[in-house]
């Protein structure tokens, strides 16, 4: 089921990462203590229904981090096909923590205050815009992910744990499409 409408965002955060400038290592991860930025603005969501979510348990992939993370990645990178817009005007829920009541939901929500119904415009093709991201996960020769596909270069929690495969599986779950043929397949060596 999709939905939209108005949403309010709260961005929290947690810490950060120093690296290392020479090998770009991650030498320490401080917390950090600041009030989180809230706003409101339009929002669009896809209710995952339970036969999928178990399904891609069943299978040993992650759902929220793994595969809907993945999904939103390919949905934000594509909108620009379908809707005026550009990727930058589009978040989406990077990190999800325990209690998030929004987790095993597809969101993408505009990314500034007040929002100006990009959302909405979404939503109307959203059909198609599924398709077109099964095709591009699809169409990536890679195994388990990279910037050709379910990657994006300023997702907030850095691309871990993203799941090519779980993606693909919930996208064609959704559009009713059969989905074996279409998983990558592992090497057994």
């Amino acid at each position: 089921v999709v939905m939209h409408g108005r949403v309010r965002v709260k961005k929290q955060i947690y810490g950060y990462r120093k690296k290392r400038a020479s090998d770009s290592q991650i030498i320490d991860t401080p917390d950090v203590f600041m009030p989180p930025l809230q706003y409101e603005t339009f929002g669009m969501w896809i209710s995952i229904p339970t036969v999928i979510r178990d399904e891609v348990a069943t299978a040993g992939w992650a759902l929220e981090r793994g595969g809907l993370h993945a999904v939103e990645h390919l949905l934000i990178t594509l909108c620009p096909l379908l809707v005026h817009t550009e990727p930058n005007d589009l978040k989406c829920q990077c990190t999800r923590r325990k209690g998030d009541g929004c987790a095993e939901y597809i969101m993408l929500f505009e990314a500034n205050k007040g929002g100006i119904g990009l959302a909405g415009r979404i939503a109307d093709t959203i059909e198609q815009l599924l398709a077109a991201a099964l095709r591009r996960v699809v169409g990536c020769s890679c195994l388990t992910g990279c910037s050709s596909c379910i990657h994006m270069q300023h997702c907030g929690d850095y691309n871990e744990g993203l799941e090519k495969a779980a993606a693909i599986y919930i996208l064609c779950r959704l559009l009713g499409h059969p989905c074996n043929s279409l998983l990558p397949q592992q090497d057994d060596d």
